[in-house]
């Protein structure tokens, strides 16, 4: 999981220099508060990914993962405000943790750190973790067993 946390890292850090170079302009203390929470977020899918691909088959991991990773990314509002979205979508986005995640990380680039949006994406992805290592924890468990 390390090798997938270092990944994610550096494809962040990526991503916010080239931010940086079309215009964002976040503040310094919001952007290692960001890399913390997307940390967070990140290793706990990399919990589950490994955790679902040590019980099914090979064949269909891929195809299973993006079926669920997809729908989420777009309930996330990552792509568009799910405020642009009908009411029923933007109710149903509010069950997938990575919503949170991006509003908190919306306020953290903003220069807003003790808002309710931070607090609760920090709440949901830190629940959302350790649910996600409990899972990974235990399947890896049984599978070395």
């Amino acid at each position: 999981m390390l090798t997938n946390v270092v990944t994610l890292v550096v494809q962040v850090v990526l991503l916010v220099a080239v931010g940086y170079a079309f215009g964002l302009r976040a503040p310094a203390a919001g952007l290692p508060a960001g890399l913390a929470l997307i940390v967070v977020l990140g290793t706990s899918m990399a919990a589950l990914s490994y955790a679902i691909a040590l019980t099914m088959d090979e064949q269909l991991f891929a195809p299973a993962m993006s079926t669920a990773v997809i729908p989420l990314a777009l309930l996330s509002g990552s792509f568009l405000p799910m405020s642009m979205a009908p009411g029923w979508l933007d109710a149903l986005s509010y069950v997938s943790p990575f919503r949170y995640a991006v509003e908190a990380l919306r306020e953290l680039f903003a220069g807003h750190y003790l808002t309710g949006t931070v607090l609760a994406g920090v709440v949901v992805t830190a629940l959302f973790a350790v649910a996600g290592l409990a899972v990974g924890t235990r399947v890896f468990n049984r599978q070395a067993a």
